[in-house]
């Protein structure tokens, strides 16, 4: 384990928000005009917003206030950069990651770890 922030450089601050049964045009326009970065279709009507992390609470209220359903929104770090993990290494890479989320003294778990879509079923 290295020293607090150490790895840091891996990832950025972003926010996020999720958004459920939306029309895509009028979304862009609202997130937009709120202050959103992008607003990324995830198909299904499923779109993902990304803001400035200081401003995701102001973002939603306004796109919440338009009548869009939002599935959730926070101030998270998304990696710059990613590792593949798989087989053995990604079950260990998993089990770290579910042990840290539950020790008491975590608030919070990020992850550069990218696992193959087939093996996490």
């Amino acid at each position: 384990m290295g020293a607090s922030g150490c790895v840091s450089y891996l990832f950025e601050r972003k926010g996020i928000i999720e958004i459920e049964e939306a029309e895509e045009e009028q979304l862009m326009e609202v997130a937009l005009e709120a202050g959103a970065n992008d607003v990324e279709n995830q198909g299904d009507g499923y779109f993902v917003v990304d803001c400035d992390p200081d401003s995701v609470q102001d973002v939603r209220e306004t796109i919440e206030g338009a009548g869009f359903k939002i599935i959730s929104s926070a101030a998270v770090l998304v990696p710059t950069t990613t590792a593949k993990a798989e087989g053995k290494e990604a079950e260990q890479v998993r089990r770290l990651i579910e042990f840290l989320e539950e020790y008491d003294d975590t608030d919070e778990v990020s992850s550069n770890a990218e696992f193959d879509e087939d093996e996490e079923e």
